[in-house]
């Protein structure tokens, strides 16, 4: 006997069993009723599916429209410069413009512990970023993080005239689109203010951010800075905080 005849008088006696004493006919009822309605149930799933289907089928000849317009467009912006004086919404984290004791125009971070910068940039190669600090804020900086597409990007110091440099370089990547630099400060304050204003959660002072394609040279420089001891404080010290 083959397995197939043995399956059936199998599940033939498992169904004699189950249907004991009762009439039959009205088991049988039953039994194609329940087989119709997980029919019903399967057919609206596949329709679901089909349906679903479709909207990824729309959107990958959406994109197959898109991309290679929106690549052509990025291939165009090997640089961008956003300093303080450009309107940025308030999901930026940043608080308004302000003016040191030079006239120099920079902007607090807060209240929240991160800011952020977005940029569009032709990511298909490596990029070097550049956040400017004012030195008078260099302990505000102390301990400063940058993260980019859920991945921790180092941070390399240089002290340039009355300016701190915090450098990161990011890595080429297939993917078009925005890029997001997302900073966290190690701590806030909130410096005294006249009565009858409102306290302020300050991070650190922010002149610019500046991006570019990385050249080899530039890599190699970084890479160097990277790699030498962390300059005395003494040679760079701030001066004091202003601006707040």
């Amino acid at each position: 006997m083959d397995s197939k005849a043995q399956r059936i008088q199998s599940l033939t006696r498992e169904i004699r069993e189950q249907l004991g004493d009762q009439n039959v006919l009205d088991a049988l009822a039953t039994e194609l009723a329940t087989q119709r309605v997980d029919a019903d149930e399967l057919r609206e799933r596949l329709a679901q599916l089909t349906r679903e289907l479709e909207v990824i089928r729309t959107v990958q000849r959406a994109r197959d429209i898109l991309l290679p317009a929106a690549k052509a467009d990025y291939q165009l912006r090997q640089s961008v410069t956003i300093d303080a004086t450009a309107p940025l919404p308030p999901s930026a984290g940043l608080h308004v413009v302000e003016k040191d004791g030079k006239g120099t125009a920079f902007r607090w971070s807060g209240p929240a512990p991160t800011f952020q910068f977005e940029l569009h940039l032709d990511r298909s190669h490596e990029t070097v970023f550049t956040l400017h600090i004012p030195l008078w804020g260099r302990e505000r900086a102390a301990q400063l993080r940058c993260t980019s597409d859920d991945q921790d990007i180092a941070l390399i110091t240089e002290v340039g005239q009355r300016v701190l440099l915090l450098s990161g370089v990011l890595l080429a990547r297939e993917t078009v689109g925005l890029t997001s630099l997302r900073f966290t400060v190690a701590a806030l304050h909130t410096p005294p203010v006249p009565e009858g204003k409102a306290l302020r959660q300050l991070g650190v002072p922010v002149l610019r951010l500046s991006a570019q394609a990385a050249t080899p040279a530039e890599l190699q420089r970084l890479k160097a800075l990277a790699q030498a001891p962390a300059p005395s404080a003494a040679l760079a010290a701030p001066s004091a905080v202003v601006g707040q």
